[in-house]
């Protein structure tokens, strides 16, 4: 039961951060051209692939920086908690280690496709 608790505290979680993301992303409350209070944007707002991948990018690099720390944070609660229990201890630790190898890929892509526009002369 405590297992299944802690999966879904992370994914609500997730999913409230998502969802506030989502919700705000889109809506321009500045006023339209036209006098109206509320304008809204479409939500595809580039014209080529590459601006699409770089923007998908870039929202997971914000995304990590939230996700990653309570990652860390829930593998040392893990660690702190375990009490002796080896297989718990070995789950804290499988959380940080995976927290950081996923923030290290996240980390290396944005690496590899700024070195791949440098090649192509993408601005």
């Amino acid at each position: 039961m405590n297992k299944l608790f802690a999966k879904t505290s992370i994914f609500v979680i997730i999913m409230s951060i998502l969802s506030m993301i989502g919700l705000f992303g889109f809506i321009d409350f500045a006023e339209a051209e036209d006098g109206a209070a509320i304008k809204i944007e479409p939500p595809l707002r580039w014209d080529y692939i590459h601006e699409i991948i770089d923007a998908i990018l870039r929202f997971i690099w914000h995304l990590s920086w939230i996700i990653v720390p309570l990652l860390i944070i829930i593998g040392a609660f893990y660690i702190m908690s375990s009490g002796g229990d080896e297989k718990r201890l070995s789950t804290g630790k499988k959380i940080i280690i995976y927290a950081i190898i996923g923030f290290l890929v996240i980390l290396f892509s944005r690496g590899i496709i700024g070195i791949i526009r440098g090649v192509l002369g993408v601005e």
